[in-house]
């Protein structure tokens, strides 16, 4: 399971993951009205082991580089969010 937030983990919300027969998980995160630069922060919940995977990950919208956000009033929707190697790293 994937637990992210868009706010600093002021709130947050669980994601789980399916398997892409390719021999890892994956999941979407509803991030559709996610303002670009904010950054969404993200850990594992290795459900099988009962176990966090005790690192934070962050992943900026866009190119430069983010700030927490807040996104008041608004609905987020399913979509895909895209990530490549780049893009992610521990914290």
């Amino acid at each position: 399971m994937i637990h992210w937030s868009i706010d600093d983990w002021r709130t947050t919300r669980d994601v789980r993951t399916a398997d892409s027969t390719l021999g890892i998980d994956v999941a979407d995160l509803p991030t559709d009205g996610v303002p670009a630069q904010c950054t969404v922060a993200f850990t594992l919940l290795w459900l099988d082991e009962a176990r966090w995977e005790g690192v934070n990950f962050e992943v900026t919208v866009g190119a430069a580089r983010g700030r927490p956000c807040v996104v008041p009033n608004q609905r987020l929707r399913n979509v895909s969010t895209n990530l490549s190697a780049s893009t992610i790293r521990g914290v």
